[in-house]
């Protein structure tokens, strides 16, 4: 799929959501993809929506937003 979203890029001009999309990986696999996703981030906005408090160390505060009962608690 991140090689289609590679292939379609000029065309189309779309952030890249994912919502909780790997939540059966292992950490090795978890690891890597988290790498990709801050590779495609440089070129393409990425949003990334998960309920997995382990997953936040992966990335720096200013990345993360926080919602909780559909209200924002923090923001950039």
């Amino acid at each position: 799929r991140f090689a289609l979203v590679n292939i379609l890029e000029d065309e189309y001009a779309c952030p890249i959501i994912i919502d909780d999309g790997f939540v059966n990986f292992d950490s090795r696999r978890t690891e890597n993809v988290i790498e990709l996703l801050k590779k495609m981030s440089k070129n393409k906005q990425v949003l990334f929506f998960t309920c997995h408090q382990y997953l936040l160390p992966t990335f720096a505060e200013e990345q993360i937003i926080t919602l909780e009962n559909g209200k924002l608690l923090n923001s950039l």
